[in-house]
């Protein structure tokens, strides 16, 4: 989750049959902590919370309504089609980028055409 203090802090979401098999360790509810810890660990803990809510209730793309799944490098829900989308983007990109390009050569041989000068095309070149 994060590091205070040099210390680092870690959450999971545990079964209903998890046991704790080493001493030293309790299950408290989010409320009791709220008097237990300061308040830079409560923050702590309160996010996770948030987090795992969210982990256990985003299933479905709030935009699109697509399946998601975990993302293996980031703490985010990616969505199943993310790859035809991004094909399709990069299609209309290209696209418009042909587009330009096209246009780029149409009005640099207008300019050569016209003998118009490049950088300012209002002055027209001497023809010397």
């Amino acid at each position: 989750m994060g590091i205070d203090n040099e210390i680092k802090h870690y959450f999971f979401q545990a079964q209903d049959s998890f046991k704790i098999e080493k001493n030293g360790f309790e299950f408290y509810d989010l409320r009791s902590l709220m008097v237990l810890l300061d308040q830079s660990q409560f923050i702590f803990v309160c996010k996770s919370s948030q987090i795992l809510h969210w982990d256990k209730t985003t299933k479905f793309c709030g935009e699109c309504g697509s399946e998601t799944k975990h993302s293996p490098s980031e703490r985010a829900q990616l969505i199943f089609q993310q790859e035809k989308i991004l094909e399709e983007k990069a299609k209309e990109i290209n696209e418009q980028l042909e587009v330009i390009r096209v246009k780029k050569v149409y009005y640099e041989n207008l300019i050569i055409e016209k003998g118009v000068d490049m950088w300012n095309p209002f002055i027209e070149k001497d023809s010397d």
